[in-house]
């Protein structure tokens, strides 16, 4: 038995959300009696809902079999996918939606702290002398604390 989340859409505008029992092996979700009631009693004689539930990553349509039971069938792919994982991740990497370029960006902007705190730490170490790769190494760790917060900016305005 897993936990779903259940929506029933009515035709006259109210939705009525819960989670529910589903027990994917046998296709069968068990509304909750409370939740049941509070359907039936906003459905009037014309207007049946239609029901659709999430469990698992999967989104599912469902029909009233019993009282309080539901047979689910599978409506489409949600989160899931037929493609395995590296394919998902090159995928995701190449075209991001959205919430993906905004974690990305934050990412980024993360990465950004180590790299002003290591110029940072060695401008200031005790054993700094002004030598051409001291002086090159602050540079390039400046260089690109600044490249990563643009970087950074860049991404979490999405594409």
């Amino acid at each position: 038995m897993i936990i779903g989340r259940i929506t029933f859409s009515f035709t006259h505008g109210i939705s009525i959300s819960g989670n529910v029992s589903f027990n994917p092996h046998a296709g069968v979700a068990r509304v909750p009696g409370t939740l049941h009631e509070l359907v039936k009693r906003a459905q009037d004689g014309e207007c049946f809902p239609e029901v659709a539930m999430t469990a698992d990553g999967l989104n599912y349509r469902l029909r009233e079999e019993a009282n309080g039971l539901y047979h689910a069938k599978i409506a489409e792919q949600g989160c899931r996918s037929s493609k395995r994982w590296h394919r998902r991740l090159i995928d995701g990497l190449r075209k991001p939606n959205r919430e993906q370029c905004q974690q990305m960006g934050r990412t980024v902007h993360a990465l950004a702290v180590p790299c002003i705190t290591g110029a940072t730490g060695l401008a200031y170490a005790d054993h700094f002398n002004l030598t051409g790769a001291h002086i090159f190494a602050v540079i390039s760790l400046l260089f690109g604390t600044l490249t990563l917060l643009a970087l950074g900016n860049a991404m979490i305005e999405g594409p």
